[in-house]
């Protein structure tokens, strides 16, 4: 039922003005009951964008759902304190002058990244700062579908990583034109995405240079120490705190990180501890692919994913553009010789997925949009839906197989290897985890109990039947010692 979030007056339909007039607008009375603590809910943000709902929220900021009624669309809108933008850049508390500082990098780093326009990039819309200047927000595209990572975890046919990889760099490569880097390429970031009206699936990066706009810049790591990134995809420069040098090929190096995850659903560099990744990043090899159970890479992948992966970047691929031209130059030799397919069939269960689980946003794109799928660089996303593919459909009005078709395999490989999710906290020192950003708190904290070593089950099944069998013994023997004693 709709309500209004400031008088809690009942309303007749979701985002109508409050019969009372107090300026508010209704959102659903679950949502509130939820987030009653939230100022911004069922406010009208620069007379453009209605905030219906909150999608995330950490310690730099919140991701709210807003609807931007003009144009009727729905859209992300990502709200920082300036007060957050100077501590995280400064180490401490900022001075008004610091915080006003703060402001203009963030309009300038802005408008930078509102000229970044691709299908598989998320656009800013707009952005500006609170009526008292108390907040600022970027109003982005909201896009929904399955994240890599939840696709990772259950495990990708060749031909989805084939051509999620080709999506990933025609992103990279449109930022990398304008000189744009993203600087924390994960997983989490990056969303499987499905257009209905079209039948198109499409890969989204998300947060495409808000390590940048957040201050992960030079006098940040000066004066604050700081290592910003997510430690797991972290080059060896930005282990070193080296930001002068930072350029696309961080990304390409982030890249490589997840191409050897998805092929091998394990990353290359395994650890406990963030602080021992960040050391595997600079020092260890690069370990030779070992590719999931039916997985069939093609000759050239192995020495992609190792140039990319190089300790020096000069030894990486110069940008996406460069990458992109030698992983289709593979492609071309693999399908001349008949390695690695890289075709798939019908419809895959990834669209009746994201339409089971979704609502259709507003505007023209009709892409289908998910309520718990916005993951952010300083965010800690909520937790997600579990994922329940359905069996394809095949109809005539599907049109061309769509690439990614029963690309997300029903059941996850019985050799995998699982992933250590270390928590860090969310301080000056590295943050996020060791195996990247998990879909919520407290799947850090399983996965550890979970790998300390406990019986398995055939340990358990054991165990069971020699104590049935000694119950038997002992049994017996009470059996003859009552017959001799009635005797």
């Amino acid at each position: 039922m709709p309500i209004c979030p400031h008088c809690e007056t009942a309303c007749e339909s979701l985002l109508a003005p409050c019969p009372t007039g107090d300026g508010y607008y209704c959102v659903d009375d679950k949502e509130y009951a939820a987030y009653s603590d939230d100022a911004l809910l069922g406010q009208r943000i620069a007379d453009r964008f209605i905030v219906s709902s909150v999608l995330g929220r950490g310690s730099m900021g919140k991701v709210y759902k807003a609807l931007q009624d003009q144009v009727d669309r729905d859209v992300a809108l990502k709200v920082f304190r300036p007060e957050t933008l100077v501590k995280r850049s400064l180490g401490r508390s900022g001075t008004a002058k610091e915080k006003e500082a703060a402001r203009a990098r963030f309009v300038q780093e802005a408008k930078v990244l509102g000229q970044l326009s691709h299908p598989n990039c998320v656009t800013v819309y707009d952005f500006g700062m609170g009526k008292d200047e108390d907040y600022l927000y970027m109003a982005m595209e909201f896009v929904g579908g399955v994240s890599l990572r939840e696709a990772v975890n259950r495990g990708l046919k060749f031909e989805a990583i084939v051509e999620i990889t080709r999506q990933i760099l025609r992103a990279l490569r449109e930022a990398h034109s304008l000189g744009i880097v993203h600087r924390d390429l994960k997983p989490e970031n990056i969303v499987l995405s499905y257009r209905f009206n079209t039948g198109e699936h499409v890969v989204k990066v998300l947060d495409f240079g808000i390590a940048k706009l957040l201050g992960a810049d030079a006098e940040s790591y000066t004066r604050a120490g700081a290592l910003f990134g997510t430690p797991a995809y972290m080059s060896p420069e930005q282990c070193r705190g080296e930001v002068d040098t930072i350029g696309p090929q961080v990304d390409i190096y982030a890249l490589g990180c997840i191409l050897y995850e998805m092929i091998c659903r394990q990353l290359p560099f395994m650890a406990q501890v963030p602080q021992q990744m960040v050391r595997l990043h600079q020092e260890a090899e690069i370990p030779p692919l070992n590719p999931r159970k039916g997985i069939n890479v093609p000759d050239g992948v192995e020495e992609f994913i190792h140039k990319c992966l190089a300790k020096d970047r000069g030894d990486r691929y110069a940008d996406a553009d460069e990458a992109l031209m030698a992983f289709e130059q593979i492609l071309a030799k693999a399908g001349e010789s008949g390695a690695g397919s890289l075709d798939s069939g019908g419809l895959g269960s990834m669209a009746k997925t994201i339409q089971k689980r979704s609502g259709t946003t507003h505007g023209a794109r009709s892409v289908i949009v998910p309520k718990d799928n916005v993951s952010g660089d300083v965010l800690d996303p909520l937790r997600n839906a579990p994922f329940e593919p359905g069996p394809p459909e095949k109809s005539a009005a599907d049109g061309p197989a769509p690439t990614f078709d029963a690309a997300i395999q029903a059941t996850p490989p019985t050799n995998q290897v699982p992933k250590p999710h270390v928590s860090v906290p969310k301080s000056s020192s590295v943050r996020e985890t060791a195996a990247g950003s998990s879909a919520d708190g407290e799947s850090s904290k399983s996965s550890m109990q979970a790998g300390k070593g406990g019986p398995s089950r055939q340990t358990i099944l054991i165990g069971a039947a020699l104590l049935a069998v000694l119950f038997c013994v002992v049994l017996v023997f009470f059996l003859i010692y009552n017959s001799i004693m009635a005797g």
